[in-house]
């Protein structure tokens, strides 16, 4: 059975008593019920979280007690049911007043916590989930609704609300009059709408935004507490693994250190998580690293020689390198020397070197050999630097502890268009890097087997 709604026409479950398009009553009769709320600090709301996780634990105990019970009653009725109704008779007499004592516990515990706080999950495009963005067709203006609770957790007074939703917190940003703020799927007014602008990213479980006023950056969290204030020109996000952005489109990758800038044209500045300044050090370039405790780093006094600082400000590897590797598996490569200009270059000097997160230097290779990123615990070894002119290239694995655990006798895995794919394991069921062997296309697993296509 559905409902269909009379405003909008839309097809309703049966269950729902208000549209989920619309947000209208479905039902004679049903109306909005406004909701008082509190804004309630972090704390309290990391408290009442942190009761909802016991009471999954203890609702589980439950579940586990009822299936012994179950079992225990199926073995009282088999052939063999004397003998389990002495067992259960003894158990029941050494332990009968602790059951009953963990069952009524559980009670009183879901009576108290259960019911409340078990709706803190949202979606906009999910019937899983069940608070709804909804608007009031009469003034166009935007709120929030509880299907389970059949509650408006959130007026419609908002002009834009926008949801965002991670693995562990749960927001929605709304706009009045302009200005922007953070919503809770309680319903609770975390930030008030007082910001030009906010820039999310969803990968962040504990929700740190950028915030934007007078034409200001600062960092927030989406509880509402300041990081850093908006007085700062950029604030450094990150795309993906491998590229950067400022300020305008946050994305998957946020770590641990926050660089900025008061000016356009000043050096960078590091932050932590808490605010506080790592070191007095300003640097000209700043690059994520893909590790949430170490960013890449450039001093003006020696342009696009890169080092690495640490979460407590230090320089865990001096500005001497000209490239080192986003980090993978605990290791990141470095390059030093003049690098090598062909194959009859015996001139150059430069080198590989792996390193771990604490700069320490792991093993090295020769520079005649292109590496990968460490997928796995694997990374590619390709034997030429102009390997991409060169068909005869051939690739091998080596370790994080520089092992060559796959030895270097696959080439490269040539597309039609005459272009080679990097050997890399990708983050599959079954990992896998495309490589070719005896002129044949195909791919290696972990276990170092090759697979024609």
């Amino acid at each position: 059975m559905v409902k269909i709604c009379k405003s909008c026409q839309y097809r309703n479950i049966d269950a729902y008593h208000y549209c989920v398009k619309c947000g209208k009553p479905l039902e004679a009769g049903v109306a909005f019920l406004p909701r008082k709320y509190v804004v309630i600090s972090e704390d309290e709301y990391k408290k009442l979280k942190g009761q909802q996780a016991q009471l999954g634990t203890l609702q589980q105990n439950f579940k586990n007690l009822q299936n012994n019970y179950r079992n225990l009653k199926n073995q009282n009725s088999s052939s063999w049911g004397s003998r389990s109704r002495d067992w259960w008779s003894d158990f029941w007499t050494e332990h009968g007043e602790t059951v009953w004592f963990i069952l009524g516990a559980l009670i009183f515990i879901a009576i108290c916590y259960g019911i409340g706080y078990s709706c803190t999950r949202c979606s906009n495009d999910n019937d899983d989930y069940f608070v709804k963005i909804v608007q009031d067709e009469n003034t166009g203006k935007y709120g929030l609704y509880n299907e389970q609770t059949q509650i408006q957790v959130l007026l419609c007074d908002y002009d834009t609300i926008i949801h965002n939703y991670s693995s562990y917190y749960n927001f929605f940003y709304t706009r009045q009059n302009g200005l922007w703020g953070v919503t809770d799927s309680l319903g609770q007014v975390t930030v008030e709408c007082s910001l030009d602008s906010v820039r999310s990213s969803s990968k962040r479980t504990d929700g740190v935004l950028v915030s934007y006023a007078n034409d200001k950056r600062g960092v927030l969290s989406n509880y509402g507490q300041v990081i850093l204030p908006c007085e700062y020109a950029t604030v450094l996000w990150d795309y993906h693994p491998g590229t950067y952005a400022y300020n305008d489109n946050p994305a998957d990758y946020v770590g641990n250190i926050i660089p900025a800038k008061k000016t356009a044209n000043s050096q960078w500045e590091l932050f932590n998580r808490q605010g506080e300044r790592l070191t007095a050090n300003q640097y000209s370039i700043v690059r994520q690293t893909c590790h949430p405790d170490l960013i890449k780093v450039s001093k003006k006094t020696n342009p696009y020689k890169y080092g690495l600082v640490d979460i407590t400000g230090k320089e865990v590897l001096p500005c001497l390198y000209g490239y080192i590797y986003n980090f993978s598996d605990d290791r990141s490569w470095i390059q030093i020397g003049r690098t090598r200009r062909g194959i009859t270059d015996d001139l150059a000097d430069d080198k590989w070197m792996c390193i771990n997160p604490q700069g320490k230097v792991q093993f090295s290779f020769p520079g005649n050999y292109k590496v990968s990123d460490f997928n796995h615990g694997l990374a590619a070894v390709i034997d030429k630097d102009d390997f991409n002119m060169e068909r005869t290239a051939k690739v091998g694995f080596c370790d994080i502890s520089g092992k060559m655990v796959i030895p270097m006798i696959y080439g490269l895995h040539w597309n039609e268009n005459n272009s080679y794919t990097m050997p890399a394991f990708t983050d599959e069921s079954e990992p896998r890097a495309l490589v070719s062997y005896n002129d044949k296309n195909g791919y290696l697993t972990t276990d170092g087997k090759f697979h024609e296509e």
